[in-house]
Parts: structure tokens; C-alpha cells; sequence
């Protein structure tokens, strides 16, 4: 097999649905007769036919064809990668909301609410997208436009443990069971003021 553009000088036109200058097969196919039937094909595109139906193709920009082919392509490209654009930053900035979730110290959200136009919706959701599928259907059936906001319990408000006097055995050293009072009182109030971490 040779590749060879040219039949007689004439040039092969080029592929269809590529553009590319086809591949010349002058002895591999045979007609009915058994005689060598010459081919043009087209490796990338998987395409052939003989030379002389290949060539009747006439009055057709094959180049233009080729180009716009491509560039529709490569449009469908762009546009797949800009869909997977959004969605690798809006994953993004979800895992970013997580983290700052998580080190605000609020824990896991208790359920999902709606917010619009500076108020919350009468409904609670446990899960993000139940939320979603809710604002689908409801203005009367129709979608409705609405933030989704997680919900938090409200920290505990701090308490002041206020801890009683502590006792002095002066005076009464004496009395071994009042010292031992005085010794276990103070050790309570020590060991009660540690669990409850530094005075502020």
C-alpha cells in the first residue's frame, strides 16, 4: 500500500467529515471481476469508499465543512467545561461554608430553613435538598425563588459558678476533726473551681 494524494495528478478530495487528504489504497479490494479496486480512505474518521464514487463528490467547501465541524466541537467543549467549571466552585465554596461551620464551633445544623425577603418560611427541613425540592412546587405549584439557610441551636449562655468562702482552721488547730473539716472543704472548692476552668 502506498499513501499517495494523486491519482494521475489529480488530487484526492478530502475527507467529509474531517477535512484531512484521505489515504490512497490503490490493490487491497478487489471488484467482482477480481481486478484491483482502487480506495480513498480516512484513518481517523473510519471512513472509505472507491475512487471513483470518492471523487464524484462535487460543489462542496469540504475545507469549510471541516472547519465549522470543529469549531462546533470545540464550542460543545467550552461549554461542558464551563458546566464543570460551576460545579468544581460551587463544591468549592460549599466545603470552604463546612469548614467555617465547623470551626465556629455550632456543630452540625438541626434542620434547613427558607429565607426571603428578610424572613424565614413557616416550614423546617432536615436536609438540605428536601429544602430544594420544596421550593420547586411552592408558589402555588410553581417555583418559588428563596435562600436555604442551615439552622443552629443557640450556644448555652455562659453561668458564673460562684463558689462559698473557703475555711480557715486558725485557732482551732487543736481540734483534729474541724481541720480535717476545713482540709476537705477547701479540697472540694479547689477540685469544683478547677472543672469549671479559670475565673474570668
Amino acid at each position: 500500500m502506498t499513501n499517495n494524494p494523486t491519482i494521475d495528478g489529480v488530487s484526492l478530495l478530502p475527507c467529509p467529515f474531517c477535512g484531512r487528504a484521505p489515504r490512497y489504497v490503490p490493490a487491497d479490494y478487489v471488484d467482482n471481476h477480481g481486478q484491483p479496486w482502487p480506495f480513498a480512505e480516512c484513518n481517523p474518521c473510519n471512513v472509505g469508499a472507491p475512487v471513483e464514487f470518492w471523487q464524484k463528490r462535487t460543489g462542496f467547501d469540504y475545507s469549510a465543512h471541516a472547519q465549522e465541524t470543529t469549531i462546533a466541537r470545540l464550542e460543545g467543549r467550552i461549554t461542558q467545561l464551563e458546566s464543570e467549571k460551576e460545579f468544581a466552585a460551587a463544591t468549592y465554596q460549599a466545603a470552604r461554608d463546612r469548614i467555617a461551620e465547623l470551626e465556629s464551633g455550632r456543630g452540625e445544623p438541626v434542620g434547613y430553613g427558607t429565607f426571603k425577603n428578610g424572613r424565614y418560611g413557616s416550614w423546617l427541613f432536615r436536609t438540605e435538598p428536601s429544602a430544594k425540592v420544596h421550593l420547586k412546587t411552592a408558589n402555588n405549584g410553581y417555583p418559588m425563588k428563596a435562600e436555604i439557610h442551615a439552622l443552629y441551636t443557640a450556644p448555652p449562655a455562659p453561668v458564673a459558678v460562684v463558689l462559698p468562702e473557703r475555711k480557715s482552721d486558725s485557732g482551732r488547730e487543736w481540734d483534729s476533726h474541724y481541720v480535717a473539716e476545713v482540709e476537705g472543704w477547701n479540697a472540694c472548692l479547689d477540685a469544683t473551681a478547677a472543672l469549671n476552668g479559670p475565673a474570668k
